[in-house]
């Protein structure tokens, strides 16, 4: 099982409660409750920067870093589904997580993998 979350904390939270190891975590920490989502992953090194923009000092390599786990977060999420492997996406009524639910939804149908919700 491929567990999805949106935020460091969550998968920390899935960590520590040994839920999950972490090759079974797909993190998308992309803030998608913020800004226009509708860009895809490519989009959202721009919406980062704005939102981090208020800590100059640090704006880079957070950006870097979350893009980064995003990819790789993504393409083990596609590659699970597709291959026809169970994934769960942890949410919560945040607004990262209940965009973040719909941005999976939509990033796993334009990737052509079989989904169920």
């Amino acid at each position: 099982m491929l567990e999805v979350v949106f935020g460091e904390s969550a998968a920390g939270a899935l960590l520590f409660a040994g839920v999950a190891a972490r090759r079974d975590i797909a993190l998308l920490p992309l803030a998608l409750g913020f800004g226009d989502i509708s860009d895809g992953l490519d989009g959202r090194a721009s919406a980062l920067r704005s939102l981090m923009s208020c800590f100059p000092e640090i704006a880079g390599e957070v950006v870097d870093t979350n893009m980064r786990n995003a990819r790789e977060g993504l393409g083990r999420l596609i590659r699970r589904a597709k291959a026809g492997g169970s994934v769960r996406i942890w949410t919560s009524a945040s607004p990262d997580d209940a965009c973040g639910a719909c941005w999976v939804a939509h990033a796993l149908e334009r990737a052509g993998a079989e989904t169920e919700i």
